[in-house]
């Protein structure tokens, strides 16, 4: 059974206690929370927020992928490439395991990962639009400003009427992320039975 309780903010539970089996699965549902609460998210209209999200969708599933590699990888630490547990390296917090830097992670060992060029270009082009919802940029301030009536502002989301092609194509693309799912955990779940 799973230990998801390690995730607490009890001081008396520490991460570094948590089985590695256990973070990939408590990451996998922090992918699935985060991709359906987006979901709901752009149907109230909180294009930013919704956004925001959908790119910790994407840097969890490379994070989640990494966490469940029981071999040292290569890592890149400011130009120098050293050869580490990812795992291990996350539970001490070092740097180059930091979100934004997975899916680089996962581009330098791509041999070893069988992640095909297209599925690493599929991310890094998924993450690269959604950050532009995760930085205060003219680009995110399309959330409050209505497209059906420009002149018009909204604070604290509300449906666009005008907006409603950009919701069905926000849709799409999540739709188009869950047909991917069964596949990508059928293949964590073989991984984490590697796990010793």
């Amino acid at each position: 059974m799973l230990e998801l309780w390690h995730f607490t903010d009890d001081e008396n539970k520490k991460e570094e206690g948590v089985p590695q089996k256990d973070y990939v699965a408590f990451f996998t549902y922090l992918i699935l929370d985060n991709l359906f609460t987006s979901t709901k998210l752009i149907l109230l209209g909180f294009q930013t927020a919704s956004g925001n999200l959908m790119r910790q969708v994407v840097e969890g599933i490379a994070v989640v992928i990494l966490c469940s590699l029981q071999e040292d990888i290569k890592i890149n630490t400011e130009g120098n490439v050293i050869k580490r547990h990812y795992f291990k390296s996350l539970l001490k917090k070092k740097y180059y395991t930091e979100p934004q830097k997975a899916i680089s992670t996962l581009e330098l060992n791509k041999e070893n990962i069988y992640l095909s060029e297209y599925g690493l270009e599929l991310l890094r082009l998924v993450k690269n639009y959604y950050s532009l919802y995760s930085h205060p940029t003219v680009w995110s301030t399309r959330s409050f400003i209505s497209n059906g009536k420009p002149e018009r502002f909204s604070i604290g989301g509300g449906f666009d009427d005008g907006k409603i092609q950009e919701y069905k194509d926000e849709l799409k693309s999540r739709v188009a992320l869950c047909d991917t799912l069964p596949e990508f955990i059928d293949g964590l779940i073989q991984r984490v039975k590697e796990l010793t």
